[in-house]
């Protein structure tokens, strides 16, 4: 008979499960996805800010979230043992209202999300869609074919429109374009990049 105490007690209260992990886009905060919601993290110091738990114990789990910078807006896509949300569903979710504000379905599971302040780009299973950020965000450009589960990624710059010597604006500087650099597969062209 065995009747030593362990030496290391086994909590009764499992610590949450990271689904997924991922920076903002200028890398100050980073999001965290659980089995229960989301949480969301300030890199310098290192805090919790949000904490989400979704109260529906049968529907609570996300396995996908992405930040727009330190905004209120975060993607979010239901995944783990009880999703939130279908998987060819992508909820964003505002934090400051405490409610989804934009709901975007597909045919096929999303596989990621880049965000901007002008777009959401939603990578699928064979395709790039890509929409206007808004209250009611409308595609900006057809789908973009891929290959099957392609790896993609979005970069947002600012470039500086020229202007001819006619041109004054009342500033006296050159206005500056947002705009985005997108590059995935080429299925057209295996072994090639497609840059859009």
């Amino acid at each position: 008979m065995n009747t030593r105490n362990p030496i290391v007690e086994s909590p009764t209260v499992r610590p949450d499960r990271f689904l997924s992990v991922n920076f903002n886009q200028d890398h100050t905060c980073f999001s965290c996805s659980t089995e229960d919601g989301f949480q969301v993290y300030n890199t310098d110091p290192l805090d919790c800010k949000v904490v989400k738990k979704f109260n529906n114990l049968n529907q609570s789990g996300v396995a996908y979230t992405k930040m727009l910078y330190r905004t209120n807006y975060i993607a979010l896509i239901g995944g783990g043992r009880r999703p939130r949300y279908p998987p060819n569903k992508l909820i964003i979710w505002d934090d400051l209202q405490q409610r989804e504000s934009i709901t975007l379905s597909f045919m096929s599971p999303v596989h990621e999300v880049f965000l901007s302040r002008v777009h959401i780009i939603v990578v699928l299973e064979n395709a790039i869609e890509v929409y206007q950020f808004g209250s009611n965000p409308h595609k900006i450009v057809s789908s973009l074919d891929t290959v099957r589960n392609a790896v993609v990624d979005f970069v947002v710059c600012a470039r500086k429109l020229r202007r001819s010597s006619s041109e004054q604006h009342s500033n006296g500087l050159s206005p500056a374009v947002t705009t985005g650099i997108l590059a995935f597969p080429s299925v057209k062209s295996p072994g090639q990049v497609q840059i859009a």
